[in-house]
C-alpha cells in the first residue's frame, strides 16, 4: 500500500470514528440536560445513552424528575398544562378532562424524532396538586437527554404560568 492510499485510508477511518462522537456532542450541546447536576456526570452520561424515557416519579435519582408540587386545584393545573402543551406546538393526541390526562406528540428540533408526551395530575393531600410528565422517544434506545429536557421545559413554562397567574390574583 503505498502513502497516499494509506493516509486516504486513515482519513476515512478517522472520520467514521469522529462522526458518532460529533453526533453524540451535537445532540447533547442542543438537549443541554443537566450533566453535571447529581447523581453525577457518569450516570447521566449512560441514562442519556441508554435510555429513550423521561418521566417524573418519588424518589427518582435526578432531582428534577421528581413530581411537581403546585399550590392550585388540579383543575387550574391541568388548563395551564393543556395551553402550555398548544404554546409548545406539540400535537395533542388524547385529553382526558376528568383524569386530569393529557397526550401528546412532540418533535425533537435537531433531528425531528418524535417523541410521546404525557402529562398527569394529581390532587396533592395539601389541597394543591401534582404534575407528573413522562417523554418517550417512539424509536430509538438512547435520547441524548432529549425527553429530559422536554419533561424540564415544559415542566418550568407550567411553573412561570402559575407564578404569572398568582400574580395577576393578587393585583
Amino acid at each position: 500500500m503505498d502513502m497516499p492510499t494509506l493516509s486516504l485510508t486513515l482519513r476515512v477511518a478517522l472520520i467514521l470514528v469522529l462522526l458518532p462522537v460529533l453526533f453524540v456532542g451535537a445532540s447533547l450541546a442542543w438537549n443541554h440536560p443537566p450533566l453535571l447536576d447529581a447523581p453525577g456526570i457518569g450516570t447521566r452520561l449512560k441514562t442519556y445513552l441508554t435510555t429513550h424515557i423521561a418521566e417524573t416519579r418519588e424518589n427518582h435519582p435526578f432531582p428534577e424528575l421528581r413530581p411537581h408540587r403546585f399550590a392550585v386545584p388540579p383543575e387550574v393545573l391541568f388548563r395551564f398544562s393543556q395551553q402550555v402543551v398548544s404554546d409548545m406546538g406539540w400535537s395533542v393526541s388524547g385529553v382526558e378532562p376528568t383524569a386530569y390526562q393529557l397526550t401528546s406528540v412532540a418533535t425533537t428540533g435537531l433531528w425531528r424524532f418524535k417523541d410521546n408526551v404525557t402529562l398527569r395530575v394529581y390532587t396533592s393531600p395539601d389541597g394543591g396538586s401534582i404534575l407528573y410528565v413522562r417523554s418517550e422517544s417512539q424509536v430509538g434506545k438512547g435520547d441524548l437527554g432529549a425527553n429530559i429536557r422536554r419533561v424540564l421545559d415544559v415542566t418550568h413554562r407550567i411553573e412561570r404560568q402559575i407564578a404569572e397567574h398568582g400574580r395577576r390574583k393578587n393585583n
